[in-house]
């Protein structure tokens, strides 16, 4: 669910050019540990988007924004 997380913090970023900046990173980053990253199933994805709906819906953040 991390990369999830920074997948979406990335999408959120508002400088086009840092965007891209942190893109390339974690592509860097997946290609460097694609090894150790564990696949998902439907299941894990849609109780993950549960989980990230109600922390929305609660005014909870789902991750911490730093980008």
């Amino acid at each position: 669910m991390t990369l999830a997380e920074i997948e979406l913090d990335i999408s959120t970023a508002s400088d086009p050019d840092r965007r891209a900046a942190f893109e390339r990173m974690l592509a860097d980053i997946r290609h460097e540990y694609r090894d150790r990253i564990a696949p998902i199933g439907e299941s894990e994805a849609l109780a993950y988007l549960t989980i990230h709906k109600r922390l929305k819906s609660s005014g909870t953040p789902s991750t911490r924004r730093t980008l």
